[in-house]
């Protein structure tokens, strides 16, 4: 038998960050705290052992509220305050007044006064919740933000481009320990729609971006006008507009972008996935799902909804790489492939984030607990095969879906109600999201404070695998009648040839060899000899 040895890793969290004279501490925030504690609700009914199967699995959201009854524990996401009615209402509450704004003055190089005032509203871009940003921002007017500046200060743009150009720029002591971050990035992006060259301050960029060379990155981001910059160097026609950034997306065209672009994830990117998120889900393999998973999962749901069924099919591996999943995830997220499995639980997750319902049309998806099948292999969680957890048979995942079939659906409907469980066989193409973790029983064995890791896939619908159908009886009469009559039509052959053959035995070779009546073998004119003849051999 073929044994799969799979190491696990642990990770560790970090301290919270420190506060400034001018960065608001945390606490003075009314409400929910940036960085939630884990919650997790385990599974009710007749379920398997926790050594096969997933626990209820966690749901995103981005308000400050429990997962709804029957959905699977997530992370408990990120809250803020919901009486905000602009950009410039939540600075203000943070320390960025409306006299700041005004000292941002238009076409004159960044003060120090200017740049401390930049940095203070870039450290407040954190508490941006995805509802807010989905209401506030607004398609960018150039020639209006260029005429009347002032009345453009703090709003909310999305701004879609080339990135050809990345600088990274370092922060003194104080605000690296504030930032947690020794540095931020400045991003000159070149819009599709105007000759205007967007320079946007942000916090993070994804960190395949090469830094102080050209580049040619499609990007959309949705920052805040500042101020027209320093026009000493440029003219009218090339004017630079700075912002800062609340987000930044990287939506790749072609492998030529990078060389770490995949034909997947170049897919992924035509259907709306941004592939910077591929940082964020690397950085939470192995840990439980917390909020910051919670774009790029409904990023993933959206693009595998809307999957191009050619393109997607020629894209798709026919089985799972178990062993690279569990062993090396981060070469392998986004990846599509055929997923087959036994079904053994089905939950109907409804999303309430009126921000994800609006941006991505979901206001619902299906997670499947499913057991993928091991064959003859056998997965050992640790080094030592006598001291860790073992899986023979099959191996726990996880696959999210948009929608499931209409039989599937009523069949996980009755399995809940009589507190069993589905049994089906399913096959569903799907994108490897990342390897996740949940509480389990089997691995506190080994180890308290082990946790089940699992592969969780992202796909549009699974397709019942019909088993083989029972042969009818009449079938097998049928065949048994026909192996008689061929059996019996073979005996009668060869009792015909044996009866052939006693006839030329007796009346074509006998009258000719056998001697004639009367007559004996000294009559014959034969040859004898006492030894054996060796005349032949030379």
């Amino acid at each position: 038998m073929l044994r799969l040895i799979i190491y696990c890793v642990c990770f560790a969290a970090l301290a919270a960050p420190a506060a400034t004279a001018w960065a608001q501490s945390d606490s003075a925030e009314p409400a929910a705290t940036e960085t939630p504690a884990a919650k997790e609700k385990a599974s009710s009914g007749k379920e398997p052992s926790s050594k096969d199967e997933p626990a209820a699995k966690e749901t995103l959201s981005s308000k400050a509220t429990p997962a709804p009854q029957g959905a699977l524990p997530w992370e408990a996401p990120t809250g803020g305050p919901v009486g905000f009615r602009s950009p410039r209402d939540l600075l203000k509450n943070f320390r960025v007044a409306q006299s700041d704004l005004f000292n941002l003055l238009d076409k004159q190089p960044l003060s120090e006064t200017q740049q401390e005032i930049l940095l203070r509203i870039l450290y407040n871009t954190r508490r941006f919740r995805g509802d807010q940003v989905m209401s506030w921002r607004r398609p960018i007017d150039w020639a209006a933000i260029v005429k009347e500046p002032s009345d453009y200060r703090a709003e909310l743009f999305t701004i879609e481009g080339t990135a050809t150009q990345i600088d990274q720029i370092p922060f003194d002591d104080r605000r690296a320990m504030v930032f947690e971050s020794p540095v931020y990035y400045r991003v000159h992006i070149q819009t599709d729609d105007a000759p205007y060259t967007a320079i946007v301050y942000l916090r993070e960029i994804p960190t395949a971006w090469k830094i102080g060379e050209p580049t040619a990155y499609h990007v959309r981001t949705d920052a805040l006008f500042l101020k027209i910059g320093d026009t000493a160097a440029t003219t009218d026609d090339t004017l630079e507009l700075l912002f800062v950034g609340v987000n930044i997306g990287w939506f790749p065209q072609a492998v030529e972008e990078h060389a770490s672009l995949r034909p997947e994830l170049l897919y992924l990117s035509r259907a709306g996935f941004d592939v910077g998120q591929i940082d964020t889900i690397q950085r939470q393999n192995g840990q439980p799902l917390v909020a910051a998973d919670r774009e790029a999962f409904y990023q993933m749901l959206a693009a595998a909804r809307d999957a191009d069924g050619k393109e997607f099919q020629q894209l798709m591996a026919p089985e799972v790489d178990l062993g690279g999943l569990l062993t090396a995830p981060q070469e392998h997220h986004g990846e599509i492939a055929l997923v087959r499995g036994t079904a053994r639980k089905i939950t109907r997750i409804v999303v309430d984030d009126a921000d994800i319902r609006k941006k991505y049309g979901i206001d619902h998806y299906y997670q499947i607990n499913i057991f993928l099948p091991l064959g003859e292999k056998s997965v050992v969680l640790g080094k030592n095969a006598e001291n860790a957890p073992v899986y023979q048979g099959h191996f726990p995942a996880v696959v999210c879906v948009t929608e499931v079939t209409p039989s599937l659906a009523a069949e996980a409907l009755q399995a809940e109600a009589n507190g069993k469980i589905v049994n089906e066989e399913i096959a569903i193409p799907a994108i490897f999201f990342r390897l996740w973790s949940y509480p389990s029983d089997y691995v506190k064995q080994y180890d308290p404070n082990g946790r089940q890791p699992a592969p969780m896939f992202i796909g549009r619908r699974p397709e019942l695998v019909p088993l083989a159908a029972p042969m009818s009886p009449w079938v097998g009469i049928g065949i048994g009648t026909i192996f008689v009559v061929a059996l019996g039509a073979l005996w009668l052959g060869v009792w015909r040839y044996s009866r052939g053959d006693d006839r030329f035995q007796r009346e074509v070779l006998k009258p000719k060899q056998g001697l004639r009546p009367g007559a004996s073998l000294n009559d014959l004119d034969l040859e004898s000899r006492d030894g054996p003849d060796f005349s032949n051999l030379n």
